[in-house]
């Protein structure tokens, strides 16, 4: 099968591929190129904007796209974004290279959290603070394919407030997850092999106000089961 994003315009790019994502095995190899005229993948519809970056999935999928690379714009941001939600989030120098070609990769698709509820009488209106927070239990994920974490995600996000480590974080993370290791400059934030803001593998996990009061086991059970619904594994460590 040969997904096609039609739009050339790269925010639309990305909202395709979170659209799409249950139809897209884990990727393979990835081509890039960077001038339209370059790329053999021929758009029948405008031959103004063939299509220049173009995944190959462990499905026997090809999904084609029309965001680029080889300087810093929104065309090689959006690839950058699409790579990240696909679990390829090592430096591909996208912004600096005019072709790209990668194969045999191993795409991961890992999301580890520490649960904290807010101390009672304290609401998210009260504190932005993690020392606000009672650390419960660490959770360890890890699913087989992209969707099935981007939608794991979604739920978690409609239940409490999900983000990745900030550069100065209060929170000591396990011997079993690696040290984050930031950086300063404003971008997307390099906490684990170049990853993004969003789609970091170590987060910080605050339930909404409302959960103060229930037990570590039953919220164990809970993730347990809508890990495992989702197709994915998972551990728990103390804090």
């Amino acid at each position: 099968m040969i997904l096609k994003c039609d739009d050339h315009v790269s925010d639309y790019n990305v909202k395709f591929v979170k659209r799409n994502a249950d139809q897209i095995g884990n990727v393979k190899e990835f081509e890039i190129f960077r001038h339209s005229e370059d790329s053999p993948y021929e758009n029948e519809g405008n031959s103004h904007f063939n299509y220049t970056f173009i995944l190959k999935d462990d499905k026997e999928n090809q999904i084609w796209f029309q965001t680029n690379c080889g300087y810093g714009g929104s065309g090689p941001l959006a690839t950058q974004e699409i790579l990240q939600i696909l679990g390829l989030k090592s430096d591909y120098q996208v912004d600096k290279k005019e072709y790209i070609k990668e194969t045999n990769l191993t795409p991961e698709h890992k999301l580890n959290f520490i649960v904290g509820t807010y101390r009672k009488g304290r609401t998210p209106i009260d504190t932005h603070s993690w020392s606000d927070m009672n650390e419960r239990f660490w959770v360890m994920t890890d699913f087989k394919y992209a969707y099935q974490l981007f939608d794991f995600k979604k739920i978690l996000k409609s239940i409490g407030y999900l983000d990745n480590f900030f550069i100065e974080t209060e929170i000591e993370l396990p011997e079993e997850i690696a040290k984050p290791n930031p950086t300063k400059d404003g971008g997307p934030r390099d906490l684990y092999r170049n990853e993004w803001r969003g789609y970091a593998t170590n987060n910080e996990f605050r339930l909404n106000h409302q959960f103060p009061e229930v037990e570590d086991n039953f919220l164990k059970i809970f993730f347990k089961n809508l890990v495992e619904k989702h197709g994915g594994t998972i551990q728990f460590k103390e804090v």
